[in-house]
């Protein structure tokens, strides 16, 4: 009985290094012990009541570590920052993905409540002059809420502290020291379908249009590999990630070939995440390290990549027009 009165909840508060979660953090450190998250946690000493501990919210793995333990989560996070050296896609479809993580991996750590600190009144979001990165605040809640967590938002006006701007909380990252990429596009589905069916749909599609230049295997334990038609090294090997994988989020690891860079540690991998109660999917590249060199690539395999992206969404909708 002691122990339980005694017992302080454990809140997981992230972008932690900013000013104004620093405010926050010493407000909650008299009733409850905090898990401090941050991409710079190394920076910074744990005390009696806050625990430090590392986190790349575009790393499921590491948002689903980095919460063991927490009763209840506030979110702060913003995505307009980049940790790659080259990022392709808007801060509204990032903002997307890293409240996906957050929402499983809160769900998976059985956190009570998440608490999501919101630039932007609801109410406000059907005025067509609001921008679209304020727009993608409500998106973001809705994200947050759905993987059955609980999810209590405010915006800015109704928090009793210091002002904060409307504009994203973690601001700008620390440079990448490897040659690392990030590219992420938004989809929309067919009707009926899920993001582990547009996964798979994907591969299919690229080894027709790619034809005759392309040659793509499928094995039975879902490794792809893609070939030069005439060549018998793979140019790029996916691994399917099962255990990682559901209806709603599914992903590749990216685990090898010759495009990749083999000298540095390769947490690559090829995500699709299924935005909830919508038709939208965004699909994402993260930590690949490429083997070409960097001037190269960024003007040859990256901008390529764009390419069939945006191929790949004006067939999704030509499906769906048929389909109807």
């Amino acid at each position: 009985m002691d122990q339980e009165e005694n017992y302080r909840p454990i809140i997981a508060l992230t972008g932690a290094s900013g000013n104004i979660v620093q405010y926050l953090m010493t407000e909650l450190q008299k009733n409850y012990d905090i898990i401090a998250l941050s991409r710079r946690a190394d920076q910074h000493k744990d005390t009696e009541h806050v625990t430090w501990r590392a986190c790349d919210f575009f790393s499921y793995d590491d948002v689903e570590e980095a919460l063991r333990g927490a009763d209840y989560a506030i979110y702060l996070s913003q995505s307009m920052y980049s940790s790659a050296k080259l990022t392709q896609g808007s801060s509204e479809d990032m903002d997307a993905i890293l409240a996906g993580h957050f929402a499983r991996a809160a769900q998976r750590n059985n956190v009570k409540k998440i608490v999501y600190v919101s630039g932007m009144d609801p109410a406000e979001v059907e005025n067509k002059d609001v921008p679209r990165h304020l727009r993608s605040r409500l998106e973001v809640e809705q994200i947050l809420g759905s993987s059955g967590v609980p999810v209590t938002a405010f915006w800015v006006e109704q928090f009793d502290g210091p002002s904060i701007s409307p504009y994203p909380i973690t601001g700008l990252a620390k440079k990448s020291m490897k040659s690392d990429v990030r590219s992420v596009q938004r989809l929309c589905l067919p009707e009926g379908k899920n993001a582990q069916w547009v996964l798979h749909y994907y591969i299919e599609w690229l080894s027709r249009i790619t034809k005759p230049f392309i040659r793509i295997t499928r094995s039975e334990d879902q490794i792809v590999r893609i070939f030069l038609r005439a060549a018998k090294v793979p140019i790029l090997e996916l691994t399917y990630d099962k255990t990682k994988s559901s209806p709603s989020h599914a992903s590749y690891r990216i685990s090898g070939g010759i495009l990749v860079n083999k000298r540095e540690i390769h947490k690559g991998r090829l995500e699709f995440l299924q935005l909830p109660n919508s038709r939208e999917c965004i699909v994402a590249i993260h930590d690949y390290v490429p083997s070409l060199p960097w001037f190269i690539y960024k003007y040859s395999q990256a901008t390529l990549h764009l390419w069939v992206m945006k191929a790949f969404d004006l067939h999704l909708k030509q499906l769906s027009k048929h389909n109807k």
